[in-house]
């Protein structure tokens, strides 16, 4: 065989090696390891958590016990991907603040139990942002990127995942403090009178199931420079009708400097969707 013959069946056997490996996610050789052959050991997941893929490696984080109810102040945060693990930037708690994931309590760090996503969330310095006095704040956060209201709505998806959540929260915190709800990317082809519909559907449901918390919304439907002014207007009408509180529109942060990928929030990103909804926070 010709030397440049040789060359070039290298070449090929050497990109079609590296593509498999890409592929197949087959580095860092650890994580590949540990994600095929090690699974049930550093993961605790239900049935409805893998069919929606959270991030559950307990084994990345520090248990701690859960605070008693009087002593803590409890936030659930949810919706699509900018509520779950998608951010450009990972936090660590620098105060009492802890991620509840299937009845137990962990030190908060992104990312965080029981969301979709690997990367870092808006939870950590929302928490840190609330300045909440004498309490143990308690996170409990199960974003799923890509999801439209329909899927919350959906008893063959996301409406049976999200009564897991609450359930589980509620045998130990009876009375969450908030909820905040970030989406509507995935809703910006939605016929506005579905939508309208299908977030009256949600948002009651939501008011039934935590009538003395309060429930903040996020005005958001801007992705990859498409966005709809028609979703932002529904979700306050929403919001209002159920006495929410609409913090404001996140499209307005449609910068380069706070998207990475002109979807998802980078650093600088996160800290100003912080202000937006903690400008807004009953005190």
């Amino acid at each position: 065989m010709k030397k440049s013959y040789r060359i070039t069946l290298y070449v090929l056997l050497a990109f079609w090696a590296g593509y498999e490996a890409h592929k197949n996610k087959l580095f860092p050789l650890g994580r590949f390891v540990e994600r095929n052959y090690f699974e049930n050991e550093v993961a605790t997941t239900t049935k409805l958590q893998k069919k929606v893929n959270v991030y559950v490696d307990v084994t990345q984080k520090s248990e701690v016990k859960c605070p008693a109810e009087k002593d803590a102040y409890v936030v659930i945060g949810f919706g699509q991907s900018n509520s779950a693990n998608h951010a450009g930037h990972r936090f660590e708690s620098h105060i009492d603040i802890v991620n509840f994931y299937n009845g137990k309590c962990y030190v908060a760090a992104d990312p965080l139990l029981g969301a979709t996503g690997r990367k870092g969330s808006v939870w950590i310095p929302l928490a840190e942002a609330l300045n909440v006095k004498d309490k143990t704040i308690v996170l409990s956060t199960f974003g799923v990127g890509g999801s439209k209201v329909s899927d919350w709505l959906s008893e063959d998806y996301l409406l049976p995942f999200y009564k897991e959540n609450i359930d589980a929260l509620k045998k130990k915190y009876k009375a969450p403090n908030a909820l905040v709800w970030i989406q509507g990317e995935s809703d910006i082809s939605t016929e506005r009178g579905v939508l309208s519909q299908q977030l009256r559907d949600w948002f009651g449901l939501l008011r039934s199931d935590f009538r003395d918390s309060n429930i903040y919304v996020t005005g958001t439907s801007y992705c990859r420079s498409r966005f709809n002014d028609s979703v932002l207007s529904v979700q306050r009408n929403q919001a209002e009708s159920i006495e929410a509180i609409y913090v404001g529109s996140t499209d307005k942060l449609n910068q380069q400097k706070y998207r990475y990928d002109d979807c998802h929030f980078s650093e600088k990103g996160i800290k100003a969707l912080t202000a937006l909804i903690s400008d807004s926070w009953i005190k």
